[in-house]
């Protein structure tokens, strides 16, 4: 009779098996029994889970900070909308980027005929310098004024 040849696909099976993974997300929202939560915690306990990573709030609680501490930590200096001079940036200046870029020349907008509207005065506007020329309009207007 033939012995089958040795053959090995792939990685060979682990000695030990691989702790299950849980994350603080699911901790947190997750709707389990109190044998379920006792189990798990068992479980992390013994090594069988590992929970990682923590939501922010159960980071703090952990290491028994507030949640405001491991926010700023988080962030490392850093502001929130990741601007690196301090400046608050507003809905216009966000809105902007996305548009084309408008000529570096100032482009100063028709003046209007006496008898058009404002929707048609805003259209006329909008058809000669577009969207962002506007944007950057209300952005220099708004720079002048504060």
């Amino acid at each position: 009779m033939l012995q089958p040849a040795l053959k090995y696909n792939g990685r060979p099976a682990p000695t030990s098996p691989e702790p299950r993974r849980v994350t603080g997300q699911f901790l947190a929202k997750a709707h389990l029994t109190r044998r379920q939560r006792a189990e798990l915690a068992a479980a992390l306990s013994t090594g069988a889970a590992v929970l990682a990573p923590l939501t922010v709030k159960q980071s703090a609680a952990a290491a028994c900070v507030p949640v405001l501490d491991v926010t700023l930590a988080r962030r490392n200096g850093k502001h929130s909308n990741g601007r690196s001079n301090g400046q608050e940036e507003s809905p216009a200046e966000r809105v902007a980027p996305s548009e084309p870029s408008v000529p570096a020349t100032p482009v100063t907008p028709p003046v209007p005929p006496p008898t058009m509207g404002v929707e048609k005065l805003l259209a006329a506007i909008v058809d000669k310098i577009g969207v962002g020329g506007v944007l950057k309009l209300l952005v220099a207007s708004e720079k002048t004024a504060a």
